[in-house]
């Protein structure tokens, strides 16, 4: 029988054993379990066996590794009695789809969205040979360009009412990539065309998100040269890059090969109705 407890600093080196394998799936909650300012980490162990790790993340966010039925219960179990103002929720297909065969069950609630995301992977190797579209680093001038870009995104791939959209968080987090050096930008004739932000940078790999590109420039190739330029940029400081694409957005995901990303895993991803904390 196995335990779900909150991490803790001996649990470390165990945790970080455990999301590196399979290599790079678990990227993010591998960057993020031993940062306090992430949220809230659990560990499931089995004897002295590391067999399942659960962030529910600062931004209302639950994502885990693991797919064991026992650690998915007692997430779920979590999520319903104590962990109750998180909105989405990310795992592997298997993980996440019994996850949320509990937690529905439990809880009566019902995702508002509900997914399977492709999980692929670009390394040095797989880059091709094209023409680079001269992306930058923002800066703070690109601010408000972003903040609308990231606004416009979030509508369009989450299906949220623009109205709804938070535009000071917007606002802020993009700042923040900005000021970490996390956010790259494309402009012709001084309009912003093309935005590409990075989740995670560490040196075992970069998480991609915030793939946008406006809408009168759409189907010039410039989101997959654009990808295909990032990894130019990044590969030296990290090992690879990682992102992860709804199944069903054929295009984004046709640009994505193109720029060398490799199809590896299948993800669930699925959005609940705001819980007010």
């Amino acid at each position: 029988m196995g335990t779900l407890l909150p991490i803790a600093p001996d649990d470390h080196a165990a945790v970080d054993r455990f999301l590196s394998d399979p290599p790079h799936v678990h990227l993010y909650l591998r960057s993020r379990f031993s940062d306090p300012e992430s949220g809230r980490g659990y560990v499931w162990r089995e004897g002295d066996e590391v067999r399942g790790f659960a962030l529910f993340g600062s931004g209302q966010n639950l994502v885990f590794a693991g797919e064991e039925p026992e650690f998915i219960r007692a997430v779920a179990d979590l999520a319903v009695r104590l962990e109750k103002s998180w909105v989405m929720v990310l795992g592997t297909y298997e993980g996440a789809t019994r996850f949320l065969a509990n937690y529905t069950g439990s809880s009566g609630r019902r995702p508002r969205l509900d997914r399977t995301q492709i999980f692929c992977v670009q390394t040095h190797e797989t880059l091709p040979e094209l023409t680079e579209p001269r992306l930058r680093l923002a800066v703070h001038e690109d601010l408000e360009d972003l903040a609308a870009a990231s606004a416009r995104m979030s509508s369009e791939d989450f299906e949220i009412d623009p109205w709804k959209i938070d535009r000071a968080i917007v606002r802020r987090r993009m700042r923040e990539k900005i000021d970490e050096g996390r956010s790259f930008v494309l402009r012709q004739r001084g309009e912003l065309v093309f935005k590409v932000d990075l989740a995670v940078r560490v040196p075992y790999g970069g998480q991609v998100e915030g793939v946008f590109t406006v809408e009168d420039s759409r189907g010039r190739g410039i989101a997959t040269r654009g990808m295909a330029e990032l990894g130019r940029r990044v590969f030296g400081d990290v090992e690879v890059l990682t992102l992860h694409v709804a199944s069903q957005n054929a295009s984004a995901l046709k640009a994505y090969e193109r720029a060398g990303y490799i199809r590896t895993a299948e993800l669930r991803l699925a959005i609940f109705p705001y819980v007010f904390r």
